[in-house]
């Protein structure tokens, strides 16, 4: 255990070696930026070679995969040390990633990046937030639809970290998934039922195969074609939206599609439904979304008011807890 005054903390930012052009050394930059701003004691490790801190702060969870042989070693070591004693980790953002700003914000938790993993001090939050960041990010929240003419399921790509499991299983585990969704949905329903690729998986081998067993299994359902289909386009005349846990969700709920989020890692769980078995065709699903974005609002922060040491304030009481 670290030493440490009661007035400071001792706050190591691993770099772990990526070049300051990546999209993640700016966002960790501007964290140790922030935790000096506010007064407790920061370093910028660099090199991939733990020191011991009271607060580490990483970017990314622990990844699987070809090119990550040397960095996740390192992150998993960091991770294991500090999980539920002092780790901050860094991503991508949830709510603001489709606007014109999204690229400048970033998801920041405690010991993890998805909604039942992480803890991001964000419960029964005010709407200050949400006002400030909707009107930066351009976010607009429309009217629940009431109908529609076919349900678009939304896929991530089948070795996302985020389906959990290890990377060699996430396939198999996610196709099974998606054909029993869609059985189901078929048995409540004679809506028509879409499947929209992640954008991500065109131009991937592994992943167009995998695309291409699914479809052998489901002939009679349309597969959009992601770079013809923009999302908001899929979501015209949707009348469900369902995802496992992907962030795709959240789009939905703000463009008033009724949703279903499979898993609780999803940042749209306390807005959705969970089951096919829960959705009703005549009666859609439309809880108030005001709280919800409240809350989510406090997930994630801009570069600026991270250099400025905002998320830091915000998460650093519960931080100390665990020391």
């Amino acid at each position: 255990m670290t030493l440490r005054t009661p007035s400071k903390l001792n706050v190591h930012v691993f770099t772990e070696g990526v070049d300051k052009s990546t999209y993640a050394y700016p966002s960790l930059e501007a964290f140790a930026k922030g935790v000096e701003a506010c007064g407790d004691t920061v370093d910028l490790v660099t090199k991939r070679k733990y020191s011991p801190c009271d607060i580490a702060v990483i970017f990314g969870d622990v990844r699987e995969g070809q090119g990550k042989e040397k960095r996740m070693p390192f992150k998993a070591e960091v991770k294991g040390r500090h999980i539920r004693r002092g780790l901050v980790v860094i991503d991508t953002a949830i709510l603001t990633r489709a606007s014109a700003v999204g690229s400048t914000y970033r998801r920041i938790g405690i010991d993890g990046l998805l909604r039942d993993e992480a803890d991001f001090a964000n419960e029964d939050m005010p709407s200050d937030r949400w006002k400030k960041l909707s009107a930066h990010a351009g976010l607009e929240v429309q009217p629940w639809r009431k109908d529609g003419s076919h349900i678009t399921i939304a896929l991530q790509r089948p070795l996302d970290a985020s389906l959990k499991s290890s990377e060699r299983l996430r396939p198999d585990m996610y196709k099974s998934w998606l054909l029993s969704v869609v059985t189901e949905l078929q048995r409540k329903s004679d809506l028509p039922v879409h499947i929209r690729p992640h954008p991500g998986s065109m131009g991937q081998q592994q992943e167009e195969q995998w695309l291409e067993s699914v479809q052998n299994d489901l002939p009679d359902t349309v597969f959009w074609d992601t770079r013809k289909m923009p999302f908001k386009e899929a979501m015209k005349d949707c009348k469900l939206c369902v995802t496992y846990n992907s962030g795709a969700g959240v789009d939905a709920a703000l463009l008033g599609v009724p949703i279903m989020a499979c898993n609780a890692g999803s940042f749209a769980w306390d807005v959705a439904l969970h089951e096919p078995g829960q959705w009703a065709p005549s009666t859609p699903y439309t809880p108030d979304r005001e709280q919800w974005l409240n809350n989510l609002s406090y997930v994630e922060w801009n570069l600026e008011e991270i250099a400025q040491g905002l998320p830091w304030k915000h998460l650093r009481h519960r931080l100390v807890k665990q020391l």
